[in-house]
């Protein structure tokens, strides 16, 4: 795409919603290196599409710039640090980090949420119910871990909404999204925004409990040091000879062990193994991963391949 046709296309489509400008832009999907490369890398760099945003600001249309992203921690960190945008829109729950569990420092967008902060950009989480441990239909265990103080979604929402104050950086989270199917699915989250305004003092206190259960569980589950290290050498797709996302395999035999979110890792797992029946061996990464189609850079990596020894 040209910088005339991304104009031409965002004009079009603010003029379809009536609109002569808009306060908040992202750029979405923001998942890998070449889209990161049409926006600051082109050999033209008259040709980057980050120019054309910038003019768009620069004329009053785009108020505000900000980028979602599926993307590898460190490909989303690599953005953060481009200092061209105001928010980011990233997955990071208190099970994990999506796709991004495995990644970095921490194993996980951690790292991401704290740079965030200290460049003074808006953080938005995408799906913390769904992407986030499908709180909406929690297993028996987490919901015996997190009751009698709070329900799971509420855990969820509360967990994010004072990540400023259980941070060691305090970094904090600006906004969720409730992606809600039903009008009842808002509920819980309404109920535990109601409930923090109305007693923070004893909504703080039963997220500590349950925070305290929940890594109990963990370090019972699978020993404290591994709850501590699980992620140190062990890569995702984009370090993995076979493109295997073992920091995500990983991640998700973490939390089956600890919170008992079997059907949750089912779901997150499928993707990966639907993406290993199309790998060939033959090609490279790049080859493969334009394959696999564009749902790649969405649920990238592959499951494990059980008749390789990958010692």
């Amino acid at each position: 795409m040209t910088p005339e046709q991304y104009r031409k296309n965002i004009l079009s489509s603010l003029k379809r919603l009536q609109l002569e400008y808009v306060d908040l832009f992202s750029i979405h999907g923001v998942n890998t290196e070449e889209t990161y490369s049409w926006l600051f890398e082109r050999e033209d760099k008259s040709q980057n599409l980050i120019n054309t945003l910038h003019q768009l600001k620069k004329d009053g249309i785009i108020r505000h710039m900000g980028f979602s992203t599926h993307g590898d921690a460190a490909t989303i960190q690599k953005i953060i640090e481009s200092d061209q945008f105001e928010y980011v829109n990233l997955h990071y729950h208190f099970v994990g980090s999506y796709t991004s569990s495995g990644d970095l420092e921490y194993g996980g967008n951690l790292s991401n949420i704290r740079l965030a902060h200290s460049k003074d950009m808006g953080v938005f989480i995408i799906s913390p119910y769904d992407k986030g441990g499908r709180l909406y239909t929690p297993s028996s265990k987490l919901r015996d871990l997190t009751l009698p103080d709070m329900e799971p979604m509420t855990y969820g929402s509360v967990w994010l909404w004072q990540h400023e104050q259980h941070d060691e950086e305090n970094a904090p989270i600006h906004t969720i999204v409730c992606g809600g199917a039903r009008p009842s699915d808002l509920d819980q989250p309404i109920i535990a925004s109601i409930r923090l305004a109305k007693d923070a003092e004893l909504i703080t206190e039963g997220r500590e409990n349950v925070s305290r259960r929940l890594k109990k569980a963990m370090e019972e589950s699978v020993g404290k040091d591994w709850a501590q290290n699980w992620h140190v050498g062990v890569p995702n797709w984009k370090n993995s000879k076979y493109m295997t996302q073992h920091g995500n395999i990983v991640w998700l035999y973490n939390v089956i062990q600890a919170y008992g979110l079997l059907e949750f890792a089912k779901e997150r797992y499928t993707p990966m193994l639907n993406n290993f029946k199309k790998y060939d061996e033959k090609k490279s990464k790049k080859e493969n991963a334009a394959e696999m189609g564009p749902g790649f850079s969405w649920c990238p990596g592959c499951s494990i391949d059980v008749t390789r020894d990958y010692s």
